[in-house]
């Protein structure tokens, strides 16, 4: 079983050339940026010019919350963007991020929490929708599965809800799957809804857990 640092090295390096959201990704912002971002990995800073590389992890997973988070693709925004920030928000509002605000592991660290990952590994506009997913997006994410063994998976948004149920067996998802609203949709037109969703999502995980 690999470890998350290994597994990110993995995803950092991906070997398809040929995918077409990496292609998608290096037309419109060139090739000389990593298309892949991770909300639990070491994430380069754009603007970093410095011999050392200096890097940023959202989310890192605190090896104890056996709830997974899953959201379709990140988005093309700079660090965590303005709708990221709004989901590391409310997670923490609900208890279930706290802040770190430190360097761990050459990295800084903004929470410490549940495991949060997408679908898709490379970065691209939401409104683009979400296409096939690559075999090789399948393989991290069913490595990253069993790495974390979570006893609840919860889907952010229609498209990883649907994905999911399609890949199940293959991804080895042996769970209860549950769907919430995607992040970025109420932070750009209803963010209380997304707060009330959330703290519902918070108060029923110890049940839901207890069911899985």
């Amino acid at each position: 079983m690999s470890t998350l640092p290994e597994l990110a090295g993995e995803i950092f390096s991906c070997p398809s050339k040929d995918c077409p959201y990496r292609q998608e990704f290096d037309r419109t912002y060139g090739m000389g940026r990593r298309p892949q971002w991770l909300f639990w990995g070491p994430n380069e800073y754009p603007f970093a010019r410095c011999a050392k590389t200096r890097t940023y992890i959202p989310i890192m997973y605190d090896g104890v919350t056996k709830v997974m988070f899953i959201a379709p693709r990140p988005s093309t925004e700079e660090y965590p963007g303005r709708a990221d920030l709004f989901f590391m928000d409310v997670l923490f509002q609900i208890g279930l991020v706290k802040p770190w605000w430190k360097v761990e592991e050459d990295a800084f660290v903004y929470y410490k929490g549940p495991f949060i990952t997408d679908l898709i590994k490379c970065r691209g506009r939401a409104r683009a929708g979400l296409g096939p997913v690559p075999r090789q997006c399948i393989h991290f994410l069913k490595k990253e599965i069993k790495t974390i063994d979570p006893e609840l998976v919860i889907a952010l948004g229609i498209d990883s809800f649907n994905t999911l149920r399609e890949w199940r067996d293959d991804l080895g998802i042996g769970v209860r799957v549950v769907r919430t609203y995607h992040y970025a949709y109420p932070f750009r037109f209803r963010k209380e809804k997304m707060l009330e969703k959330m703290r519902k999502v918070r108060e029923n995980i110890a049940n839901l857990l207890s069911m899985s």
